[in-house]
Parts: structure tokens; sequence; C-alpha cells
């Protein structure tokens, strides 16, 4: 659950040194058929960030720590500040981001989507510590867009508020869903060349039209996935996750023996498994850890054998999202 802090700013200006330590989880966005408006935000990977505010001339300074994720203009946290401070209009004052990179990049679980989160929700906790979740989410997506071209928010939303989350994208509307029964996930993460701007390409390669059929088809999918959300049925939910006919068809082509990867885990207990974001990630839904930690190792096993180094993770929803861990002032 996401607080609004207590420092007050009048007139936009702080007349101190301020500091806050957050801490922003990666996401899995879509899953599955709930393209752009769904996002799921998991435990393991997380960024670390610190934003800093004086009194100054308006200088913004971005630094960035491991990944080789670059500092300064090129690092979306810059776009997401500049953005901030010229829709709030915030003046005389210098601001540093310091981010601590843990959720990958390229990798489809929301690394872009965890540094807008954090950043944008620091601002808003020194600046505006009474705002809409609506103006959060605005400012937050502004990294998206430097990064993929076009703003969206099913990962930024996840990292934010935790948990399950569905964007109403007519009027920026986020809905919360916890699972009681929370389900294990396997992450699988193959090593691809040439991923730089990935999640550009990835957008760019999807359909821009579908036709009647695609549509009744993708909706009853999306339909049963909530159902499975709001019942807290496993069951239903893997089997809505596992189709998609939107971004997996052309997606998949991207990742080495994704269908053959998704047939094994499926023929081994998987109960729903499809593309994390925009890949190279699969995200496998199972029930339990035994049957994770299972799964896990034949599809790692699997990948070897076609010399292709892989990494696997085995994790949980992340209920909390983004938050404060230290006022560092």
């Amino acid at each position: 659950m996401l607080s609004t802090g207590d420092y007050d700013a009048p007139n936009n200006l702080v007349k101190d040194y301020v500091c806050i330590k957050i801490v922003s989880p990666g996401s899995i966005a879509n899953i599955g058929p709930g393209f752009d408006i769904l996002g799921l935000s998991i435990n393991n990977f997380k960024d670390t960030i610190l934003v800093e505010a004086w009194p100054g001339n308006g200088e913004v300074i971005v630094e960035s720590y491991g990944y080789n994720v670059p500092s300064g203009e090129n690092n979306l946290a810059y776009y997401v500040v500049k953005a901030f401070l010229k829709k709030y209009d915030v003046i005389g004052v210098d601001i540093r981001i310091r981010i601590h990179k843990g959720v990958p990049p390229n990798s489809g679980l929301g690394s872009s989507g965890a540094s807008g989160a954090g950043v944008a929700y620091g601002l808003f906790t020194i600046f505006r510590p009474s705002f809409l979740e609506k103006e959060l989410l605005y400012i937050a997506g502004k990294g998206e867009e430097y990064v993929a071209g076009t703003p969206h928010y099913d990962n930024v939303a996840a990292s934010l508020f935790g948990g399950i989350v569905l964007i109403d994208p007519l009027d920026m509307s986020v809905y919360k869903f916890r699972l009681s029964n929370p389900p294990r996930i396997v992450i699988v993460k193959p090593y691809i060349n040439g991923l730089d701007k990935k999640t550009r390409y990835a957008r760019q390669i999807l359909p821009k039209q579908i036709d009647l059929k695609t549509h009744v088809v993708q909706t009853s999918l999306l339909s049963k996935l909530l159902l499975g959300i709001i019942t807290n049925d496993l069951e239903i939910l893997g089997k809505a996750i596992n189709q998609d006919y939107i971004a997996e068809p052309y997606r998949s082509k991207l990742i080495p023996y994704y269908w053959e990867v998704k047939a094994i885990a499926l023929r081994h207990g998987a109960l729903g498994v499809n593309i994390a974001g925009a890949g190279p990630s699969i995200f496998m839904l199972v029930r339990d850890q035994e049957d994770a930690e299972y799964i896990a190792g034949i599809v790692r096993d699997y990948y070897y054998s076609k010399n292709i180094p892989v990494e696997v993770f085995i994790t949980t929803p992340n209920p909390w999202g983004t938050r404060i861990v230290e006022r560092c002032c």
C-alpha cells in the first residue's frame, strides 16, 4: 500500500536537503491475454533508488549502478524528473537520482517500469505529498515512453501498487487485486544477443489491427483470467494466461525454443505458460514450491541441451509495490 509521506514543500520548493530511499519491484506485464492493461508485481527483483533534493538552480543528476545501465540524460529517470518538474512547475531545486539496479534490463521483468515507478514516487512524496494515483501513474509512464516510444502503464502500475493491477486506459484508473492463495512463478530467462531497444522493437512487430474473431477469443480469455483472479482459482488462472492471440504469436519468434519449452513445462505440471512482457523471459504459473523446483530443473536442462545459456528463478507475487525504506535527510 502506498503512503503519501509527510514532507511538505510549499510553493514547490525545498528549504533544506531531503533524501528518500525507495525500493521498487519488478513485474510481469500482460499476464497472457491482458496486453497493456494487466500487470503482476513480483518478488526477487527490485531497484533501490535514492531521490535527493536541495535548494539550487534546477540541475538534474542521474546516476545508475549495475547492469551497465547508462547515467545522465541517457537514463529514463532523467525524463521522469523533467516531466515532473515541467508539469508541476517545480523551480529552485537541484535533484539527484541514484538507481541501484536489481531488475535486469531487457528481460521482460519490468526493469524500466521499476525505475520509473520508484523515481516518480520519490518525487511526489517530496514535492506533492497529496496526490492522485492517476498523476503518479502518468509521470511514471514517462520513463516507459522514453524507452518504448509510447507510454504504457502495466509495468509501472504493478511496480507502484503491488499484487495484480488492471489499468483502465481511458481514465488511468487502477484496480488492484491480491491472491489469497499466491502461486509460485517460475521465470526462465534465456540469453539472447542484440537486445538493445528490445521493448521498442517488440511493440513494433505487433499487429496494428485484429479481426473480430480474434477480438472475441481474446476477450473471452481476458474474462477468464479476471475470473481466476477474483475467485482465487489457480486452475482457471493458469488456463487463461496460457493463451494470447495478440502478442504471443509475434513475440514468441524472438525467443529460442519458446513453443518447445512451453510444451515441456505444461507436460510436467505447469498451470500456464506465457511470455513475460516483451520477453525474452518466460513465466510459468505453478501450484507450489515442489512443482516449481521440478519444472525449473527440467526447463533449465532443456536449454542447456541446446547450448543456450539460461537463468531460472522461482518467485512469488509482491503484494506491497513501491515503498519508502528510509528517510535519509
